[in-house]
């Protein structure tokens, strides 16, 4: 049987996130008007990976992102393959100094949901880029897909909301995961979509992760 950590906290998603873990076992999940009941057993996982996550150690190192996006891809071949979905890699991308856990977690989420809801009159396509801002990288991942409503932009990104039609699989975890993410890297995530006009969801990071000190103990 698995353990639970008396409460979740989603630190850094704006209002700080707080679900005790009775709560969560409810596993209720808000989609549109509708409520499903998840399986104990995957509520429980997940929320024990959203709270070691918020308890890991960052350990900053240099990656070089067109390689991360390339290897992230190489994982998920099969799913894109089996989608039908053209994926685009544009290069060269910065290198940064972050996270990689992290940063393979967010980026991993963002392109396998990006070959998932596809428009069923066109042919799929990803694009992955990356720009470099003073002091920040700006990462895109770009799809010709669905689209989301504007009144979602906001919603998608809170534990346990969807947008849209619900015929893929998920539990409404995988964007706020990726906030809060982000937010730890000092980062920030937005998305750019209109309904049948696929999306742009843009993470934004610095160039260089900083580590505060521990605090000294006063003698």
């Amino acid at each position: 049987m698995l353990a639970l950590q008396p409460e979740l906290v989603l630190l850094g998603t704006g209002a700080r996130q707080v679900f005790p873990a009775a709560a969560f076992m409810a596993g209720f999940l808000r989609k549109g008007v509708g409520i499903e009941v998840m399986d104990n057993a995957a509520a429980a996982r997940t929320y024990n990976l959203l709270a070691s996550e918020g308890r890991r150690v960052l350990a900053p190192e240099m990656i070089a992102l067109d390689q991360l996006v390339e290897q992230i891809t190489d994982a998920i071949r099969h799913v894109i393959d089996d989608r039908g979905v053209t994926v685009t890699i544009e290069r060269p991308m910065p290198v940064v100094v972050s996270d990689r856990i992290a940063l393979e977690q967010i980026l991993s989420n963002l392109i396998e949901n990006a070959t998932k809801y596809r428009h069923p009159s066109r042919p799929a396509e990803v694009h992955v880029s990356a720009q470099e801002t003073p002091g920040r990288v700006i990462v895109a991942v770009r799809d010709n897909g669905r689209g989301i409503d504007p009144r979602d932009h906001q919603r998608i990104f809170d534990l346990f909301r969807r947008s849209g039609q619900q015929d893929q699989p998920g539990e409404g975890i995988g964007l706020a995961h990726v906030r809060a993410l982000a937010y730890r890297l000092g980062g920030t995530i937005s998305v750019e979509s209109q309904l049948g006009e696929g999306a742009t969801f843009f993470v934004s990071i610095p160039s260089t992760l900083s580590i505060a000190p521990p605090p000294q103990e006063s003698a």
